[in-house]
C-alpha cells in the first residue's frame, strides 16, 4: 500500500485489496488506519503519518523509476501485529513501513508491506496445542481391542465419545485418533470446561464478535471451533458443560454451523468432535446433567477404556514401558524392579489408573541410586497404601473363611439331626 505523508492512501495492490476486503476505489483517499485497522493504528502510529492535512499532493510520480536500495529493506520498522478486515476478520500479519525518498532526501510517500502470517500461526498452534502426552500403551485383551479399533475409526468424521475413569488415558486416545486420521496435519485443540463460566465457555468455544469501540478498538475472539478448523476439537469432560452450551453443540452436530457470541452470521468450521467423560454417560443423562439429545448424537462411536485394576495383565508391560521412558530422561541405566517392589506394584489397585502408575515409576527412577529399583525407592504413601490394602484383604479373607467353616459345622450338625 502506498501512503501519502499525510496518512491517506494513494494506492493498494490487488493482493492487499483481497486481504482487507476494501477495493482500490474504496481505499484511495482514506486514512490508512481506516483500511489496515491494525493494533498500532488504534493505539497510535509511531511513523508520524497520522498528521492529517500536512504535506502536499503527490501527482505524476514516475513510479517505474522509483526503487528501494537493497540495504533499505533490512530491519526497517517491521512488527508482527494483526489487521481487521472489512468483514471484521482478524488476520495476523507482519507489517513493514518504508519511506520512499527522492534524490533530495524528501519523503515522497510511504510503502506499507503487509505479509499474511495466517498459515505460519496455524503451524505454531499445531506445535503448541498438539504436542501429545505419548502413545496409548497396553498389551492386554481390552487394550488390544481398542488399539485395533483406532485404525478403522480414525478416518471417520463421526463424533466419538470416550469413557473411562480418571487417569485411564482418554486424552491420549483422543490424540491418537487425531494423529492417525486424515486430519493429522491440522490442529488438535483441547478444551477443559471446568474452570469456565457459561459466558466465558461460550466465547471460548464459539468465538466472540464485539462492537467497535473508540477507546479500545474493535476486537474479535476466535473460538476453539475456529482454531480447530480442518482438524479435531476435543472436549475433555462432558459433565462440566451446562445445558445451554450442550444445546449449542447439538446445533453444530445437526447443522455443522456455529454462531459466535454477539454475532449475526453463522460459521461452518469443518471440525471433528471428540468428547470424553470419567462418569457413566447414562447416569449423567438420568441425573439431568447430560442432555439426552447431545448424548445420542455423540454416542455414534463409543470407546470405553477399562480401569487398570480390571486389566492387571497390562501392569508388567506398563512398568517396563515407563522405565524405558524415564530411564534415559534422568540419565540412568536401570535393570528393573526387585521382586519385592514388583510384588507391591502388581498388587496395588491404582485408583488413579495409568497416570498413578506413571507417576510412581517416574518418582522411583528419580530417587533410585542402584541398578535395581527396590521398595525403598517407591513413594512411602504408595507402600503404606498397599500394605494396608493387603492387611484389609487378608482380614476379609480370614473372616470369610471362618464364616464358611462355621457354616459347614452348622450344616454338618443339621445333617446329623436329619439322619437320626
Amino acid at each position: 500500500m502506498m501512503v501519502h505523508p499525510d496518512g491517506t492512501v494513494l494506492h493498494l495492490n490487488q493482493k492487499l485489496s483481497d486481504m482487507t476486503g476494501f477495493s482500490v476505489a474504496q481505499a484511495e483517499g482514506y486514512p490508512c488506519r481506516y483500511i489496515l485497522r491494525s493494533r498500532p493504528c488504534v493505539s497510535g502510529c509511531s511513523h508520524g503519518c497520522c498528521s492529517f492535512g500536512k504535506g502536499k499532493a503527490v501527482q505524476g510520480l514516475p513510479l517505474q523509476s522509483l526503487t528501494l536500495a537493497p540495504e533499505s529493506l533490512q530491519g526497517k520498522d517491521s512488527l508482527e501485529t494483526d489487521i481487521l478486515t472489512l468483514k471484521k476478520r482478524r488476520v495476523p500479519v507482519r507489517l513493514t513501513h518504508f519511506p520512499v525518498q527522492n534524490n533530495e532526501g524528501s519523503t515522497l510517500f510511504f510503502l506499507d508491506v503487509v505479509e499474511d502470517l495466517t498459515e505460519l500461526k496455524h503451524l505454531e498452534n499445531r506445535l503448541h496445542e498438539a504436542k501429545g502426552h505419548g502413545k496409548l500403551a497396553g498389551r492386554g485383551v481390552a487394550m488390544e481391542k481398542i488399539l485395533s479399533l483406532v485404525a478403522s475409526l480414525a478416518p471417520s468424521v463421526a463424533p466419538v465419545l470416550i469413557t473411562g475413569e480418571t487417569g485411564t488415558g482418554k486424552d491420549i486416545l483422543a490424540e491418537t485418533l487425531h494423529r492417525d486420521s486424515h486430519r493429522s496435519r491440522e490442529p488438535f485443540i483441547r478444551i477443559n470446561a471446568m474452570p469456565l463460566s457459561d459466558d466465558l465457555l461460550a466465547a471460548d468455544l464459539f468465538g466472540q464478535v464485539s462492537p467497535e469501540r473508540v477507546d479500545s478498538g474493535p476486537s474479535d475472539r476466535l473460538g476453539k471451533f475456529q482454531q480447530a478448523a480442518g482438524g479435531t476439537l476435543y472436549i475433555a469432560e462432558l459433565a462440566d458443560i451446562s445445558q445451554a452450551i450442550q444445546a449449542r453443540l447439538v446445533h453444530y452436530l445437526d447443522t455443522g454451523t456455529i454462531l459466535p457470541v454477539g454475532g449475526v452470521r453463522e460459521l461452518a468450521p469443518n471440525v471433528r468432535l471428540i468428547t470424553a467423560t470419567s462418569r457413566s454417560p447414562e447416569e449423567l443423562v438420568k441425573a439431568g446433567i447430560l442432555s439426552g439429545e447431545l448424548f445420542y448424537r455423540l454416542n455414534v462411536i463409543r470407546l470405553p477404556i477399562p480401569p487398570l485394576r480390571e486389566r492387571r495383565e497390562d501392569i508388567d508391560f506398563l512398568l517396563r514401558h515407563f522405565l524405558e521412558m524415564f530411564g534415559p530422561r534422568f540419565k540412568k541405566q536401570l535393570n528393573g524392579f526387585t521382586p519385592e517392589a514388583q510384588t507391591l506394584l502388581v498388587r496395588h489397585d491404582y485408583p488413579g489408573n495409568v497416570r498413578e502408575l506413571r507417576n510412581i515409576v517416574e518418582y522411583a527412577v528419580m530417587v533410585c541410586t542402584g541398578p535395581d529399583i527396590g521398595t525403598e525407592s517407591l513413594p512411602a504413601h504408595f507402600v503404606l497404601a498397599v500394605q494396608e490394602s493387603g492387611a484389609h484383604r487378608a482380614a476379609k479373607e480370614s473372616s470369610t473363611e471362618k464364616g464358611t467353616a462355621g457354616s459347614r459345622k452348622r450344616t454338618a450338625k443339621s445333617s446329623g439331626r436329619v439322619a437320626k
